[in-house]
């Protein structure tokens, strides 16, 4: 702070001088326009900006002309490069995570899905029994080779993601699963003798093709877990009166299953795939999700 005080007194002429008086006509004139906020003249056409006081701290905006490096001396006297703004903001605002930027590109792909018959029917507690019943029986084959896609991973993932990965199929086989046979003999649904349609036997080849390779396969099988559990959050807020429904909602929109996407899109970050290509993976992902809704009749 000293050495911004020098270096701003010596842009004046020393008041004992011989011209001393001249010196002090033009000591008032710099400070009327100190006091109007323009810029101060100074002797041969230089001029001075007003120094800004904030709190304790001092800043010369310009001075005379003189480069910014020159204008900010240090303790030692050599200049210091002023800091770029920007890194503070960065501090402040770490960078978008590689999962958090696919949820954003997902979002217009999951108002779809709300839009799609199917979900709205769910929503409201009147969809067509027939038309709940056929998805039950595909997402049941869908979700056995889900179960598969965590397992292929599994074999694949480091020391860290191992445990997760066992969890998270071990929690689809046993919790999943088993709503959806729980409805099924409400609903009539017969998961043993269904077959897989068209939507169900392309998304889950998409599936275990891309599980060939580990950030291959999390970034494609994100699509599921990220999309249900924002599917189920919504739907909770308002849901259906049909206790049937409202039971499929709750899975979906429970905490424990929002900490399993959670630790999916952690481990997605982690494996630091490429960016483009998981973008097209969770895109593709994203695509299918919204085709299985339109199930077979």
């Amino acid at each position: 702070m000293a050495d911004l005080g020098r270096h701003a007194s010596a842009l004046h002429h020393d008041d004992r001088s011989p011209q001393g008086h001249q010196h002090q006509g033009e000591s008032a004139r710099r400070d009327q326009h100190q006091r109007s906020g323009s810029a101060v003249p100074l002797p041969g056409g230089a001029r001075r900006d007003r120094v800004h006081r904030c709190g304790s701290r001092r800043r010369i905006l310009r001075c005379a002309g003189a480069p910014l490096r020159a204008r900010i001396p240090t303790a030692g006297g050599r200049p210091r490069t002023p800091r770029d703004p920007r890194a503070a903001s960065d501090a402040h605002h770490p960078p978008v995570s590689l999962a958090a930027r696919l949820e954003a590109a997902g979002l217009p792909l999951i108002d779809a899905q709300l839009a799609h018959p199917t979900v709205a029917g769910i929503a409201r507690g009147d969809l067509p029994e027939r038309v709940f019943r056929s998805w039950l029986e595909q997402d049941y084959l869908f979700l056995l080779d889900y179960v598969r896609v965590f397992s292929r991973l599994a074999w694949q993932a480091p020391a860290a993601h191992l445990g997760d990965l066992v969890d998270l199929a071990h929690a689809t086989f046993h919790d999943e699963l088993t709503l959806h046979r729980s409805l099924a003999a409400e609903f009539g649904a017969d998961l043993d003798g269904a077959t897989k349609g068209q939507p169900c036997q392309e998304y889950t080849a998409f599936l275990l093709e891309s599980a060939a390779d580990y950030s291959d396969g999390l970034a494609a099988l994100y699509p599921c877990m990220w999309g249900y559990s924002t599917l189920g959050a919504i739907l909770a807020r308002n849901p259906p009166a049909d206790p049937r429904y409202r039971r499929w909602v709750d899975t979906y929109a429970d905490p424990a299953f929002a900490a399993l996407t959670r630790r999916c899109a952690q481990m997605l970050d982690e494996a630091n795939p490429d960016p483009a290509r998981a973008e097209a993976l969770f895109a593709a992902g994203m695509r299918h999700e919204l085709a299985f809704w339109t199930v077979p009749d």
